[in-house]
């Protein structure tokens, strides 16, 4: 069990990764992205790759927050 729970570890940085360098490219892409990194990373915390399930979390929740951000300042204006 431990195997498939490291393997999500891995995941999880991997799409941290991918939504955080795809996020000014395509938005929707990045945050389905995050999403699923940070279900992924949640569970791969029990995994013995725990610190990369740790900075896959990280990476995505910066993705999500980056880009809630920046579609509040859109919609508020200047």
């Amino acid at each position: 069990m431990n195997v498939q729970h490291s393997s999500k570890a891995v995941a999880a940085l991997l799409l941290g990764i991918v939504s955080l360098l795809t996020a000014g490219a395509s938005r929707s892409f990045s945050v389905v992205a995050a999403g699923v990194g940070l279900v992924l990373g949640i569970i791969g915390l029990s995994s013995p790759k725990r610190r990369m399930a740790i900075v896959g979390l990280v990476l995505c929740g910066l993705t999500l927050l980056g880009t809630l951000g920046l579609v509040l300042m859109v919609m508020t204006g200047p």
